[in-house]
């Protein structure tokens, strides 16, 4: 046993501590000294403890505050020395060593020997009070995330992980505050790579005047944290060795131990006779499942009374993954997944598992079920208030991505939190009544026996449907043999985080039958924001269409129709008949060449007989307009008393300037490389350009310089795999929007 003492006192820079959640800023009344000091103690028969004490001493003591800081950081690494840490890691940079400067505090394995490695953060926090303060409590706030490119970085706030120090000992004016638990950093982490870990020290303190008042010690400046970072590795890989088919057999793994979920396992096609049939309860990272072809695979099967959670990725491009019984579960956080044949799917622990392919859920009793608050964690212990997780698909093409509900199979589980993002289809046999699967879309039909396929889209707009001129982010498409004169009623579900700024209250059904171009209202019969439902009975609209959801208000006159038609000399026709009106001034004209740019007036028309008229207009400065793919009409129609209501929106196409505003990308879909966007201002300067993702977060742009080039290059090598969305500002002109899928 041996201990090592490393002291060192400098001058730090001066910290303004006086900084809330909420970036609100105070300058420090006093300098503040730092000191660091490191103790490294070992036990080699046990494996090597680090203790890392960051402190900051004050000089001064004139206002409530802190008068020093520590963050205790221990690792346990088990056998093996994987995350073994010797003390290397403080750099004296200007004679000012701190935690800052510390670049990484090692590699861990999440699972060495035959325990889960630790890289525990603790804190210790003493503080001072003068006049009537009063501190109440202390607080480390602190976050981990991954490095990798692409990595959305959380952002602090009350709801941030933190930890509670208690108060210790200390006089009325001198508190000393200790962590009683500290946190496992490495159970914030999903797999191998690079992580951060950020932290601030918070104390809550009143006085005569004042209760819950904030001080922060961010090192120096509100938008910098004490940092560093650590290295997690993936564990040692288990080859299948096919002793026997036991899954629990320790002789058929080359480490000698069933995998667990920290486990990354591979099963090898060459050289084995027996695959693994999985029984009971068994728990793997990342599966890769090797073969050449269908006909040519390893095989993995889940048998009567087994169930397989993978908490990594799923490799098995060949359909090696056999299920005759029990469950297949994704039960990892961030995960990416081959498809195949399923007829009892679970989906849990949180974030996005992307759907690389086809999962086709079968059986008359077939199951995709989203988990919420249930599951087993990385580290084996049960996942509290967790999310089940959100499946995303590729949107290109139905044949060849998705998830397909076949046979009588349904869907369960689906929240706000945890649903399909992408496609969804169900193939059934309607007899009257059918809620494909529970997909959420009800259809009451007067015929049985047809078979119909639906298909839902999440995550897709719709332009130019509604008031506001975009849909919700849900539609529905039907393919199947009906008459297109028969009545029927649709019941069509939705969640809030699809709403897309509709307001719920006002949601009407709309349709895009296969024939048509643009969506027309169809209305509703009844409707529920609690239930979040809209259902309209006795469409007689053909089937065979697209449906969504988008918010319409009345006007006050009745409208039977509103329509608008482009003109060869690139003017727009508007034409519109009134039933009824009461009240009514007149209608102003609307335009809007992009979903993205404010509505224009172009023109008012004034109203004509309380029983009804047949209005038309021409909006001739069209003509002049910028280049616009489409043009979008509403009425304004104005009351008397100066109330104001909108129609539902009429779209022209302006054919003639499709050429000129066209994005063509390449290649797409692309794996790496930089994206081509060719368009006709290529080499223009000012031309504003951004990437988002199906979450709407931009993940590049930037402002073009002139160049003699006939296209624009974006570095889209570090982006994660995905559909993202590129969009076009070209000065004076309207937003251009292009799609593309990085593999």
């Amino acid at each position: 046993m041996f201990i090592v003492y490393l002291i060192v006192d400098f001058l730090q820079l001066p910290i303004d501590d006086m900084k809330t959640l909420l970036n609100t800023h105070t300058p420090a009344p006093y300098p503040l000294w730092q000191r660091i000091i490191l103790k490294v103690s070992a036990n080699f028969s046990a494996g090597l403890i680090l203790l890392l004490l960051v402190g900051f001493t004050s000089q001064v003591l004139a206002a409530p505050g802190f008068s020093s800081n520590s963050v205790i950081i221990a690792s346990t690494p088990g056998t093996g020395g994987s995350g073994n840490v010797n003390g290397t890691y403080y750099t004296n940079v200007a004679g000012t060593p701190k935690f800052t400067t510390v670049p990484n505090l090692g590699t861990f394995d999440r699972n060495p020997g035959t325990s889960n490695g630790t890289l525990t953060l603790g804190a210790e926090s003493n503080t001072t009070e003068s006049g009537n303060e009063n501190v109440t409590s202390v607080r480390v706030f602190y976050r981990v995330y991954s490095t990798a490119p692409g990595t959305v970085v959380p952002a602090f706030s009350v709801n941030s992980p933190s930890i509670l120090l208690q108060q210790a000992n200390g006089t009325n004016k001198t508190r000393q505050w200790t962590s009683v638990s500290p946190v496992n950093l490495l159970g914030a982490t999903t797999g191998p790579g690079t992580y951060r870990l950020d932290f601030f020290f918070q104390l809550t303190y009143s006085d005569n005047r004042n209760t819950g008042v904030l001080i922060n010690d961010t090192n120096g400046s509100n938008n910098s944290f004490y940092s560093s970072t650590f290295t997690v590795k993936a564990a040692d890989p288990a080859l299948w060795k096919g002793f026997n088919t036991t899954w629990s057999d320790t002789r058929n793994w080359s480490t000698g131990k069933e995998p667990d979920s920290n486990t990354d396992v591979t099963i090898p096609k060459t050289g084995i006779i027996n695959f693994p049939s999985i029984t009971r309860i068994s728990r793997v990272r990342t599966l890769t499942i090797l073969g050449n072809n269908a006909n040519d695979k390893a095989t993995v099967s889940i048998d009567e009374g087994g169930e397989l959670q993978v908490f990594g990725d799923f490799k098995d491009p060949n359909g090696g993954l056999l299920q005759n019984a029990g469950v297949f579960t994704l039960a990892g956080v961030n995960q990416t997944f081959d498809g195949g044949r399923f007829f009892e799917v679970h989906i849990q622990g949180g974030g996005v598992k992307t759907l690389t392919s086809i999962l086709t859920i079968f059986g008359s009793n077939g199951i995709l079920e989203f988990l919420s608050g249930t599951g087993i964690g990385p580290d084996g212990n049960p996942i509290i208030n967790s999310a089940g997780g959100v499946i995303s698909t590729n949107i290109d093409n139905v044949n060849s991505y998705g998830v397909n509900l076949n046979g009588n199979a349904k869907i369960y589980g689906e929240d706000e939190n945890s649903y399909v993002l992408g496609i969804l289809n169900a193939n059934r046999t309607v007899n009257s009544f059918n809620d494909f699967g529970r997909m959420g879309v009800e259809l009451t039909i007067p015929i049985s026996g047809t078979s119909i396929v639906a298909t839902r889209l999440t995550g897709i707009i719709n332009s130019g449907v509604g008031l506001k001129g975009a849909s919700i982010k849900r539609s529905f498409s039907f393919i199947g043999n009906t008459p297109d004169n028969i009545n029927y009623t649709l019941a069509f579900h939705y969640l809030d985080n699809e709403l897309n700024m509709n307001n719920p209250a006002n949601l009407e059904i709309y349709t895009l039958p296969n024939t048509a171009t643009t969506f027309t209202k169809l209305g509703k019969s009844s409707s529920s924001v609690s239930a979040k439902t809209v259902t309209l009975s006795q469409i007689t609209s053909p089937l065979q269409a697209t449906f969504t959801l988008a918010e319409a208000a009345p006007l006050p006159v009745t409208l039977v129709s509103f329509t608008a038609t482009a003109t060869a000399q690139g003017t727009a026709l508007l034409r519109w008949v009134t039933a009824v009106e009461s009240n009514n001034r007149g209608f102003g004209i609307e335009r809007q060449l992009g979903t993205d740019e404010a509505w224009q007036s172009v023109g008012f028309v004034a109203a004509g007989a309380t029983t009804g008229s047949a209005y038309e207009h021409t909006d001739k400065s069209l003509a002049a307009a910028p280049a616009s793919s489409k043009a979008y009409y509403r009425l304004r129609q104005e009351d008397l008393d100066g109330k104001v209501s909108y129609s539902p929106v009429a779209v022209i196409s302006r054919s003639a300037a499709l050429a000129a505003t066209e994005l063509t990308l390449s290649p797409v879909p692309l794996t790496s490389g930089n994206l081509s966007v060719g368009l006709a201002e290529a080499g223009q300067a000012g031309i504003l350009v951004a990437v988002t993702n199906t979450q709407g977060q931009r993940v590049l742009n930037f402002t073009s310089q002139a160049s003699t080039d006939a296209a624009l290059s974006l570095p889209v090598t570090n982006l994660a795999a995905g559909v993202y969305i590129v969009t076009v500002q070209v000065p004076g002109q309207a937003v251009r929007h292009a799609r593309f899928v990085k593999l």
